[in-house]
């Protein structure tokens, strides 16, 4: 994103163009929706959730409950607390 008189202007994700990027609507978890003009890609903004919070699920998995626990615990998807704890099993079999 860059920022222009205090206005941040989306990049697209697919064409990485800045020029003709629109806002459309929001999403059912009250993220924003873009739209780019160039590729008529949409994508949603700041959808990445903090580093602290994956970890935190992270370690509530550990400790022995289900991801679904963790997921209705912090009020996410019992996928995305799966693809986490998948991702750090890969970045370990990695070193």
């Amino acid at each position: 994103m860059i920022e222009n008189e205090q206005k941040i202007i989306p990049k697209c994700p697919r064409c990485e163009s800045i020029e003709g990027q629109m806002y459309s609507s929001f999403s059912k978890s009250g993220a924003r929706r873009c739209v780019c003009r160039k590729c008529n890609y949409k994508y949603t903004l700041n959808r990445k959730y903090p580093k602290a919070f994956k970890d935190e699920a992270i370690r509530l998995y550990q400790t022995g409950l289900s991801a679904r626990e963790v997921g209705k615990i912090l009020n996410v998807n019992k996928g995305s607390v799966l693809n986490w704890i998948r991702k750090l099993q890969n970045d370990s079999t990695k070193i």
